[in-house]
Order: structure tokens, then sequence, then C-alpha cells
């Protein structure tokens, strides 16, 4: 089949697929620094099981570069206020060269990328996967964010009322919003995992010295992500528990001034920031942890969740965090809490510690769970099945 996959991409990803050295350049210098673990595995999967990839994306200056089964057509995105809507409908200008080669277009997220396959719903089947809820968003960012996200929003809009897109939800929760906003029955398909992070040996629980890590691709002092409680949690947590350390992993600087007000207010002491890494690197860091906790106060899936799942590593969230609760089988495969409330995390993380049978019991759920519901292979016939419903309803 020949698919269009219309998105960010992670270059790095996609390095080993073409052999001629100045493709590779091309692709790592001009494409932008994205972490979309779940695009990424689900390309992988496509291109594993002998699919013919499309990928329609953005970055710093337009190229194009091919393989066999792979070829990426990217345009310069636009840095006028407008840019989400000129991305769009440069996608579209891209995507109508080769309309009559693809079976099916699959857009991610619903701004530019799905914008610039909205204009093909009647040639062909387009899917959308909706990966993170607008509307919330728009409710927790600050002012200073709304003036970019004011045309995000309205893309958004208007992509949702798009009667030729068929709509999938990467989570039972971002399914039931969107079911609520459409008033039509949804799909499910949640973020794939790639078999890169499955641990392949057991993992024996050990908390005797004590590595909280959190992982977390929002600023430090963002809403939505809340690590700004967690930090609080911890140094609630360390008063018991002496030795242990915070790892932070993300969108986090030791430089950022706002840092400095944290030291004098003491929420970082035995805290160790990381800052961003390679993806490629997180199963070590992973590993490295006691447990995590992802404190977030919304989710539409939250991929550090089962990619820590997957390594079989304990995993703290937010038990009214959109998704989180589904992801964590309702604190089945793993630990759920108030993550507004510090002292709520503090007495979960002790729990975690204090009761390492019940861990251990929580930790083994939640990696049979990542392997019959989330490995490559299960999501990849998932979609092979959508794909194939709406190539049969389209053509009859």
């Amino acid at each position: 089949m020949n698919i269009g996959i219309v998105a960010p991409i992670e270059a790095k990803s996609y390095i080993n697929y073409f052999h001629i050295e100045s493709d590779r350049n091309i692709l790592c210098d001009y494409s932008y620094d994205y972490t979309v673990p779940a695009v990424s595995a689900l390309t992988k999967s496509l291109l594993h099981n002998g699919h013919k990839v499309f990928i329609f994306t953005t970055s710093k200056e337009t190229f194009q570069v091919k393989s066999d089964n792979l070829e990426i057509y990217s345009i310069k995105s636009s840095r006028t206020p407008l840019k989400y809507v000129f991305d769009g409908l440069h996608l579209a200008l891209e995507l109508r060269k080769h309309v009559n080669t693809l079976q099916i277009i699959h857009a991610h997220w619903t701004y530019e990328f799905a914008l610039g396959a909205s204009f093909f719903c009647k040639k062909l089947p387009v899917v959308c996967t909706v990966r993170d809820w607008a509307p919330y968003i728009w409710k927790v960012i600050t002012p200073r964010e709304k003036v970019d996200w004011s045309i995000k929003r309205l893309i958004n809009n208007y992509i949702l009322k798009q009667k030729g897109i068929e709509f999938v939800g990467n989570s039972e929760y971002t399914k039931a919003l969107l079911e609520s906003r459409l008033r039509k029955r949804v799909v499910c398909i949640p973020n794939p995992i790639s078999s890169d992070f499955i641990i392949k040996r057991n993992r024996q629980f050990n908390a005797s010295n004590i590595n909280v890590l959190c992982i977390s691709s929002a600023s430090i002092n963002d809403k939505r992500k809340n690590v700004l409680t967690l930090l609080r949690a911890f140094q609630l947590f360390l008063k018991k528990n002496p030795n242990s350390k915070l790892t932070l992993v993300g969108n986090f600087s030791k430089a950022d001034p706002y840092m400095n007000s944290l030291r004098i207010e003491r929420l970082l002491d035995n805290v160790e920031i990381h800052g961003k890494v390679e993806h490629s690197d997180l199963p070590k860091i992973i590993d490295e942890a006691t447990f995590t906790v992802a404190p977030s106060l919304e989710e539409t899936f939250g991929n550090t969740l089962i990619e820590c799942m997957a390594r079989r590593v304990p995993v703290i969230g937010g038990e009214k965090s959109g998704a989180v609760p589904y992801v964590l089988s309702q604190g089945k495969a793993g630990y759920l809490c108030d993550v507004k409330d510090p002292m709520s995390i503090c007495e979960t993380m002790e729990k975690l510690v204090n009761n390492p049978c019940e861990t251990e019991n929580k930790v083994e759920i939640a990696f049979q769970k990542v392997v019959t519901v989330y490995s490559e292979e299960v999501i990849y016939t998932a979609h092979l099945n959508i794909y194939n419903q709406m190539l049969a309803r389209f053509n009859n």
C-alpha cells in the first residue's frame, strides 16, 4: 500500500533508510528537532511490513529525499504569524503532486498537517489521529502563548468539522472527547512503542538508592505538565528519604533564570537537571530510575508512561489526568494519586517504596500491557485494519 504520512518527523529515526551521505546530511541539517516517537514507530512498522511510505512535513528549508520504500517531502516552514495556515496550504500543494500515487493519507494532530491533508478528502481516504486536545490546552496556556495558539485553535475547529476525515483517538480519553464533540463513534488506536524500548530481561525492584525520574516536554513552570508540584512533593519525600534524588529530563535548563527562584525556595535540593536528551538515550536513563512520576494535569496519552512500563520501571500518575488512568489500567499497572496535591504525591511515592511486592506486581501487569496492547505490531495491525476499511468504503 502507498501511504502518505503528514506529520512532524524525528529525522534521526529515518537515517538508516537512506544510503547516500548527502541525503542523510540534508535530512539531519534541515529537519526540526522534533520528538514524535508515536509517528516514528508507526512509520517504521509500515516500512517493516512492506508498505511504501511518503512523508510530508515541514522543516527549516525545503527538501526531498528518496529511498526504496520511503520518500520524504518537506516544505520550508513559514515565519509569519499565520505560519500554521501557510504551512498547511504549502503541504497541500506538495501533496497534490503525489495524490495520484497515494492510496490513503494519514495526518497527525489537528493543525497544519491535518489542514494540508483536508483538501483531498474527495480524492482518497484521509485519516487524522488526534494527539492532543486543543480546547483543554487553550484553557491552561498563558496569555502570551494564546497569541500563537489562537490560529491553531481556529484550524483545529475547522478540521473537526470536516465530514470527510476519519478521526482516530490516541487513547480512550481522546476517543471520548472526540465522540462528545463529533456526536459519532470514533476508533481508538493507542500510541505504539518502539520494540527497541521493550526490555528483554527481568528487572528486580530495588529501593535502596532512590532515584525518582520525571520526563517532561515542557518548561519547568508549565501549568499543564505540573512539574512544580512534583518539586514540592519531592522535598517532602526527601525529609524521610534524605539520600534520594530527583532527576528531571526534558526541556529544562540550569541557565533558566526561573531556576534561581526555585533554588532560593529550596525546591532544587537533591534535584539533578538532566535537560533534553536524544530519544534513543532514554532507555538507559529510565533504567537508572527507581520509579517515575508523571505529574501532568492532563495527557491525551502519555508516551513517557509506556516507555517506563516497557523498561519495567514503576510509574506514578494523576488519577484525573486525562488518559493516564486508562494507560495505568485504573491503578492496576501503576500508582494513581492527586497530582495537584504535593502531599498526595509524596504519600504515593512512600507507598511505592514501602510495598515492594505490590509494586512488582503492578510493574509486571504494566509490562504485559505494553507487550499486548501497545507494541508496534499490535498498533500496526490496528492501523492496517482501519486503512483497509476506509479503502473499501471509499471505493464503494
